[in-house]
């Protein structure tokens, strides 16, 4: 199974879906219709995914629905702690009032992440050459994050 990518290099659409990923992503969609409230474990379960696959095509579900919607419709699979520690309970809502508090959460995730990718890259520019591939794609990373981080830092500080 390959990697998706969003939008390819010089390209304003993303390429076209494998046709195994738009069948699966047409099982998930079937699913959630009988399902409105779904664990992860319950759907791998169900359609014999892996973890791995469940991912792929949930990641490929959102891009999906963004490119037919262009972004104008905003449906998100929300997932809801059922116990600490336990499977997450995901339903699929456009109600705003569900959705924030899940986004404000998963930006505190992401930035988290983004502060990981960013130690590790540091380590990767010290480790590599500028003249290899390896070594430009590392300080490529590193300034991108960092950049990114400062643009977050900016905006947290506007906001005090």
């Amino acid at each position: 199974m390959s990697p998706i990518r969003a939008v390819p290099p010089g390209g304003n659409q993303p390429p076209p879906m494998p046709q195994w990923l738009t069948d699966a992503i047409k099982m998930l969609f079937a699913y959630i219709m009988r399902n409105p409230y779904w664990r992860r474990t319950e759907v791998m379960a169900a359609l014999g995914w892996s973890d791995a696959k469940f991912w792929q095509v949930q990641h490929g579900a959102q891009l999906e629905l963004e490119r037919r919607t262009g972004g104008a419709v905003n449906i998100n699979g929300v997932p809801d702690p059922e116990d600490p520690g336990g499977c997450w309970i995901y339903c699929l809502t456009a109600d705003r009032e569900i959705i924030v508090p899940h986004a404000n959460n998963s930006v505190d995730h992401i930035v988290t992440r983004l502060e990981s990718l960013h130690a590790r890259a540091t380590t990767w520019v010290r480790a590599t050459s500028g003249r290899t591939m390896e070594g430009r794609a590392a300080r490529t990373v590193e300034r991108e994050t960092r950049q990114t981080m400062e643009n977050l830092e900016a905006m947290r500080q506007a906001a005090l």
